[in-house]
Formats: structure tokens, sequence, C-alpha cells
């Protein structure tokens, strides 16, 4: 018997909030992307939960938000803003832990020597990956950290493909 090989993805949180939101533009495409998706690995980073954290938090204080339909009849019941955060994002954590083949990539805490102002200072490899592409690479900060991670991941011959929304990194 011949075992297929699962391809592997590194997941941006914009596809993965997409998902999980119908007020979000692209939930369907997001939908349509990932369930395709299905017998794939999804790797994600700890910033990625991070950033669904903070990125859900924002919609609700705003109101500007939207569950798929599953989630939204839970989320419309929790009084209190910031208890409606935590039980929204870990409902959101459970939807795409239940859809999808997620893996989270573990934090990397090498340090790396770097000059900075007259002086050797000790910093994480990930910051050091960012500093040296600044100048080349003009995406937010959070972004190049999402390709640090896939780079990472490339590296260790783990990532095969990114996925994300982002026209500034798709271009």
């Amino acid at each position: 018997m011949v075992r297929k090989r699962l391809k592997l993805y590194y997941c941006d949180t914009n596809i993965l909030l997409s998902f999980a939101l119908e007020s979000e533009n692209n939930h369907a495409k997001a939908k349509q992307v990932l369930t395709d998706l299905q017998q794939s690995y999804i790797y994600i980073s700890p910033l990625t939960l991070v950033e669904l954290y903070t990125s859900t938090c924002r919609r609700i204080k705003s109101g500007n938000i939207r569950f798929v339909k599953e989630l939204q009849k839970r989320i419309d019941l929790i009084p209190g803003l910031e208890e409606k955060c935590h039980y929204a994002f870990s409902l959101i954590r459970s939807y795409i832990a239940l859809s999808l083949n997620i893996k989270i990539i573990e934090e990397l805490n090498d340090v790396v020597e770097e000059e900075f102002l007259g002086g050797k200072v000790s910093i994480l490899k990930q910051y050091k990956f960012v500093l040296d592409r600044v100048p080349r690479i003009t995406l937010k900060t959070l972004d190049l950290f999402h390709i640090f991670y896939a780079h990472e991941l490339a590296k260790r011959g783990k990532e095969k493909y990114f996925i994300t929304l982002d026209k500034e990194i798709k271009g």
C-alpha cells in the first residue's frame, strides 16, 4: 500500500479569521480554499494565535463582526465584553481545530548577536530575520514575522506553500 504524502502549508491569520467570520469580505473564498486543503497539514505560529485573539476582540468591541451561524448563536448569549472576547476566541480556536488539520509551530527562542547603537545586543532570531529584510521588503511588521515562520518551516523541509489573502504578500 502506497501512502499519499500530505501537502504542507503555512497559513496567515487573515485567511483563518475570514474562514470563521461571516462578516469578513473574503469569508466564502477562505472557506473554499481551506475546505479544499482538509487533507493537508496547515501550520500556524504562536503569532497567528495572538493575531486571531486581538483581531477578534477588536471586531467585538467595534460591533463589526458576524461569526458563522454555529458560533454566533453561542456568542450572542455572553454578557460583558471581556467574557465575550475570551469565549469568542475559544470558539474560533475550536472551530478551526475541528474543521482543519492544524499544527502549531513551536516558538523559536534562538538568540543572535546584533550590532546596535555601538554595542552588541542579543535579540531573538526572528527579529534579526525581519530587520535584515526591512530595506528590501516593505511589508507590515507582522507580515514579515509570518514570512519568517514560513521560512523556518521551509528550512526544516516542512513548509511548501504560504496561504494568505494579503495582496501585498501575494503580489
